[in-house]
């Protein structure tokens, strides 16, 4: 056991630079004491004909990519099972989506569809903002309804805010019940908006590799930092 927590803790330093000696050690200390029984789900927003914002050759579905199949990896290291929404930015729609708008509300319930097959999960989808200001920015975290969903989102903010913006005061909120995948998955959720792109500076970081590291780093810590309230959700202690 001693042998494998070891090697958990170098994967995860080696991938993420290094971001937080102290979410690692909390995130190893939790992976020690007991082996996750969820299934993180990570959602990158958008994909295929719904590019998301725009901001000149940056489509927001391909930056939600790639920081998700980062996080992805990071949960694997910590030992926290994880499944991905998509995985390219190419979908397959059904025949008889034969528009636009059928398309993209064919590829929310197939998400959803997803989301209910597997056990015991944790809903992350990742997001980019947009604003007619450049000089909007910050990562803002939202929950869902579900037990589990805000201290996650609190956890989640907390560590941004700490870790890599501190000077964002920009505090959680409850996710719109407009949005038609958070209003219909009965589990733990977060909508984690990363940054605007719109803003020159945090355009440059969102879309640096290292700094997406840090963000999956802090993504997948703070699921295991927050089992107990996850584990509650299904009648677990």
């Amino acid at each position: 056991m001693k042998k494998t927590i070891a090697l958990v803790c170098i994967a995860a330093l080696v991938i993420t630079l290094a971001v937080s000696r102290r979410a690692e050690l909390n995130a190893v200390k939790t992976f020690a004491s007991r082996k996750p029984c969820l299934t993180l789900v990570i959602d990158a927003g958008h994909g295929g004909e719904d590019g998301g914002a725009t901001e000149g050759e940056v489509r927001e579905s391909a930056l939600n990519l790639d920081i998700a199949k980062k996080t992805e990896l990071m949960s694997v290291f910590l030992g926290l099972p994880a499944v991905m929404t998509r995985e390219s930015e190419i979908i397959s729609y059904p025949p008889e989506a034969d528009s636009v708008k059928k398309r993209k509300m064919a590829d929310m319930r197939e998400r959803v569809r997803l989301v209910k097959s597997l056990p015991q999960p944790v809903f992350i989808s990742i997001h980019q903002n947009k604003f007619k200001l450049a000089s909007a920015y910050g990562f803002e975290a939202y929950y869902g309804a579900e037990t589990g969903s805000a201290e996650l989102a609190e956890i989640i903010q907390g560590s941004v805010n700490s870790l890599l913006e501190r000077d964002n005061r920009r505090t959680i909120a409850r996710i719109s019940s407009d949005i038609y995948i958070m209003k219909n998955v009965s589990c733990p959720a977060v909508l984690l908006e990363c940054g605007f792109i719109s803003n020159p500076t945090e355009l440059a970081q969102l879309t640096d590799d290292g700094y997406q590291r840090k963000l999956a780093m802090i993504f997948a810590c703070s699921v295991l930092q927050c089992l107990g309230s996850l584990e509650e959700h299904y009648g677990k202690d």
